[in-house]
């Protein structure tokens, strides 16, 4: 049986996983990040996460900051819509520029795909961090002075904290006997790129109707087009009518729930489709093992809130690690 020894254990290689890993490897941590995949990073992942204020902080220090914003789109603008119950309505657009708040832009509209590369060039490169590919964590045991992660592969991993960032079926949430609260309004979210007429200017839309909000985050072009990120969120069945449709049917589909704010939509990519449901941890801690990620809380794709609610939890573990007062993993 092969142990393996760090001073921080992160399972998990999704996103939030990887920041967590860089993160704590920046402080000067020896970590071992738990990675259920064989491989780190998707080259089909479509999505695109808007990260505000303090998020973007939190990424400087772990990322090649200039390469990834080079990549991205600063958010200057947010339109907040109500669509119009009938065609002789115009639709109610209230418009919040960073100007108010006193700043050039709100954030960053970021790539997953660029983030999650840059993540994993840093991590390749730091020597205090050691990846573990197709390591999943079955069980853990939480001591005085350390907790053992128990892997899949008769494996262990000794560390004096875990971070349980192993999604919203986390098995270590299960292991911890800890109950998660699950809510949802039978909605479900499709995700999307698309090429449209009129350029978005770094500014976003949110165009919301009873089945829920109609989001276009701004990317880098496609193909010389301005382009966007879609989450189109809609009631279950309206969700599941509208991914089996032609592509020219969905963007006839996508033209009409956008108002033609941006003009004639094309796809750009593929189509993806999960449940908008909101789901929380009763609680975040049991012994040397912290939830983090949707491990700890789901959130639905509205406002930007997931991983920047995700981020926070970071800034908070950052200062609690960095204190004199506080022993690692107490």
């Amino acid at each position: 049986m092969t142990i393996h020894e760090c001073e921080i254990v992160v399972i998990g290689g999704g996103l939030s996983g990887l920041i967590a890993t860089a993160a704590f490897a920046n402080k000067g941590y020896e970590v071992i990040c738990c990675n259920a995949h064989e491989q780190m990073a998707s080259d089909k992942e479509n999505r695109v996460t808007a990260f505000l204020g303090q998020s973007n902080k939190l990424l400087e220090a772990i990322v090649d900051w200039d390469r990834v914003v080079a990549q991205s789109k600063p958010l200057k603008m947010m339109h907040i819509i109500n669509a119009p119950s009938s065609l002789s309505e115009l639709a109610d657009d209230n418009a919040f520029d960073a100007s108010m708040i006193g700043k050039d832009f709100f954030g960053y509209a970021i790539p997953n795909q660029v983030l999650a590369s840059s993540l994993f060039e840093r991590i390749e490169s730091n020597p205090q961090i050691q990846i573990l590919n197709g390591a999943i964590a079955t069980n853990y045991v939480s001591r005085i002075d350390d907790i053992i992660i128990s892997l899949a592969s008769g494996s262990r991993v000794q560390a004096e904290l875990a971070i349980a960032a192993d999604g919203r079926n986390s098995r270590l949430r299960e292991a911890a006997k800890i109950p998660k609260i699950r809510f949802g309004r039978e909605q479900m979210s499709l995700s999307f790129n698309v090429k449209h007429e009129y350029p978005h200017h770094n500014e976003t839309i949110e165009i919301y109707a009873p089945g829920g909000p109609f989001t276009m985050v701004p990317i880098d072009d496609i193909e010389g087009q301005p382009a966007s990120a879609v989450v189109w969120m809609d009631f279950e069945s309206a969700a599941n009518r509208l991914i089996k449709l032609t592509d020219y049917e969905f963007e006839q589909e996508s033209h009409r729930r956008s108002l033609e704010m941006r003009g004639k939509l094309s796809l750009a990519s593929s189509r993806r489709i999960w449940p908008a449901v909101g789901q929380i941890a009763t609680r975040i801690v049991d012994g040397r093992l912290v939830l983090f990620g949707e491990a700890a809380h789901v959130v639905p794709p509205i406002g930007a809130q997931g991983l920047n609610l995700t981020m926070a939890d970071l800034e908070v573990l950052l200062k609690l690690i960095s204190s004199d007062k506080i022993e690692l993993g107490s």
